[in-house]
C-alpha cells in the first residue's frame, strides 16, 4: 500500500511530503526508522489524533502527519 508522511517542521513551517510503500500492519515506529526518522523526536497524527509507535498502519490510511519535537529548558 502506498501512504503519505507529511513531514512538518515546527517554527519553520515547512511540510515535506514523502510517499513510502508499506504494508497494513506495520508498526508506525518501524515505519519512521525505515524512512530515516527518529521515533523519539516526533509525533505522529492520524485524522488528528495522535498514534504512539506501537500504533500499526492501518488498511485506510492515506496520510500520517509527522510532527517535531521541541523542548527545553
Amino acid at each position: 500500500m502506498e501512504l503519505t508522511l507529511r513531514i512538518e517542521e515546527d517554527g519553520s513551517g515547512r511540510t515535506e511530503e514523502l510517499t513510502v510503500e508499506t504494508t497494513a500492519g506495520t508498526e508506525i515506529r518501524e515505519l519512521l526508522q525505515e524512512n530515516g526518522i527518529n521515533p523519539q523526536t516526533v509525533l505522529v497524527e492520524r485524522d488528528g489524533q495522535i498514534v504512539t509507535g506501537r500504533d500499526t498502519v492501518e488498511d485506510d490510511d492515506t496520510v500520517l502527519t509527522v510532527l517535531d519535537v521541541i523542548s527545553g529548558g
